[in-house]
């Protein structure tokens, strides 16, 4: 598990020299517990952490939902049209985002928003899916109770995600 390798201050971010993975008797080891330094490394220390200190989630906070982003990359929210799929994603699967009301007739690539972005988190793990969203107050878009994944994208795909959003209807295709 990962264990505080030197003391962190209350509020100081957490840095891959201030943490260690240090084994344990899986018996012994919290289902809380984080197991690798990028669960914490860039977060915040909520409280003061002594060196030995077992990590989790609720000792560091911020990022939990960035830290399996690819360098480079800004993680978005965006709800998916068909909740079977947002179903099936994990942290770690690979997504063409498609705005389905941009389609074009003859050429399918036209909606095409966002290629190979990243699933940081989804809908059954640890994303809030609940609440109305700005497109679905207006009447459009995807409606409230679709399930919200979030994806890592580059800067110029989140803004068309983001703009995608708040007016049309967004599916998700499975990449290699």
């Amino acid at each position: 598990m990962l264990v505080v390798a030197e003391r962190i201050d209350h509020g100081a971010t957490v840095t891959a020299a201030a943490v260690s993975v240090t084994r344990y008797p899986t018996r012994l080891v919290p289902v809380e517990a984080l197991t690798r330094p990028e669960q914490a490394v860039g977060r915040r220390a909520t409280t003061d952490l002594a060196a030995g200190t077992p990590l989790s989630d609720g000792l560091v906070a911020g990022g939990q939902h960035t830290y399996s982003a690819p360098a480079g990359s800004v993680v978005v929210p965006v709800r998916l049209v068909d909740p079977a799929i947002a179903e099936l994603l994990v942290p770690g699967d690979t997504v063409d985002l498609v705005a389905l009301d941009l389609v074009g007739e003859h050429d399918p690539t036209e909606g095409r928003i966002a290629r190979s972005a990243v699933v940081t988190s989804g809908a059954g793990l640890g994303a809030d899916t609940s609440g109305p969203t700005a497109a679905s107050v207006l009447g459009q878009g995807a409606p409230e109770e679709a399930p919200l994944v979030l994806v890592a994208v580059s800067d110029d795909e989140a803004v068309a995600v983001a703009r995608a959003g708040a007016t049309s209807r967004i599916a998700a295709v499975l990449v290699p």
